[in-house]
């Protein structure tokens, strides 16, 4: 069975490192980031480090339309080779009673539907 194409408005992807011409290099840890600089209306590269120019790329600059700095920007999920998932940060948004009022906070200072608090928290 085949399933309808899905067509992201955005997509911000992390890579190890950029030119500013839009070129990223992922690295060996892809999952679907190449599918998605292809899919994706809009692309976003935030990365680790930004250089002058890449000798090769795994998403290329035509797909791309901005590159931010954003060194340590996988966190708290990993960044391979630079750094590994933060497991204390998952074990804390994993506690109810840790991450609770955080998102109350979150959700009561930036809505992001029309849904009460009490239906999500």
């Amino acid at each position: 069975m085949a399933f309808p194409a899905i067509k992201p408005d955005v997509a911000i992807i992390h890579a190890l490192r950029a030119d500013l011409e839009g070129n990223a290099q992922i690295g060996l840890n892809k999952a679907i980031d190449e599918e998605l600089s292809v899919a994706a209306e809009t692309v976003i590269i935030t990365a680790e480090e930004i250089v002058p120019r890449l000798d090769k790329a795994d998403i290329v600059a035509p797909f791309v339309q901005a590159v931010v700095h954003a060194p340590h920007g996988a966190a708290p999920t990993s960044c391979h080779p630079f750094y590994p998932i933060d497991g204390e940060i998952y074990w804390l948004m994993s506690n109810k009673s840790v991450i609770q009022p955080h998102l109350r906070h979150s959700l009561l200072v930036f809505p992001i539907s029309d849904i009460p608090l009490s239906d999500i928290l």
